[in-house]
């Protein structure tokens, strides 16, 4: 019951939605409320069956080692494995609402591993990007920008049914081995959601 106290407290708590460390100190302060939330559970479970007491010094120490054990563990997950994972660069075709949304959970979930390269769209000249995802040019210079950023995957969001959709491109770009996704269906991907805002009548 113990350790199902604090794993229902880690989960409550988000630690396991997201692994990157981003604050030491938040952190450790996230697993002393959980651990608070274990000895007020204990209790709770004592009162109702004094056979379910554990010693206060078992608890205590249990206590200590798990918050050493997972914050080393968190910090050697994050410095470590997803360093030796490696990240996947996503090129963006087109900068609309969905494309602005997928860029800025990468951004913030680095624990996924995949990392906004930029975007390409018909947008005048020195007109700023979204955030802080960045231009590399025009829809024509598809080609160009893929060989210089290296993507694992490039995500299709038009911001207008007038951009014209270099699909030549693409299929040499998909036939090399690029995986290629509609910004919908990334969403879907990342998220775990569908897009209410990215829905067209024929994909229904």
């Amino acid at each position: 019951l113990a350790v199902l106290t604090i794993l229902l407290g880690l989960y409550l708590h988000g630690l396991y939605g997201q692994i990157q460390v981003k604050s030491r100190v938040l952190l450790v302060q996230q697993l002393l409320q959980v651990m608070g939330i274990a000895f007020l559970a204990q209790a709770l479970f004592s009162y109702a069956d004094p056979g379910l007491m554990l010693p206060r010094w078992l608890m205590v120490l249990g206590s200590a080692l798990s918050l050493v054990a997972i914050v080393a563990w968190r910090l050697f997950y994050s410095t470590s494995v997803l360093r030796a994972i490696g990240e996947t660069r996503v090129l963006f075709l087109g900068c609309n609402d969905l494309v602005v949304a997928i860029a800025e959970h990468l951004a913030a979930h680095p624990e996924l591993c995949m990392r906004p390269a930029g975007f390409l769209d018909d947008r005048p000249e020195g007109q700023p990007g979204p955030g802080s995802l960045s231009r590399l040019g025009g829809l024509s210079e598809l080609r160009e920008a893929a060989a210089r950023v290296k993507p694992g995957l490039i995500v299709v969001g038009l911001r207008e049914r007038s951009d014209r959709m270099p699909l030549l491109e693409l299929l040499d770009l998909r036939s090399s081995g690029i995986r290629i996704q509609e910004a919908a269906a990334a969403v879907e991907g990342i998220f775990k959601m569908v897009p209410r805002d990215g829905l067209r009548p024929a994909q229904l």
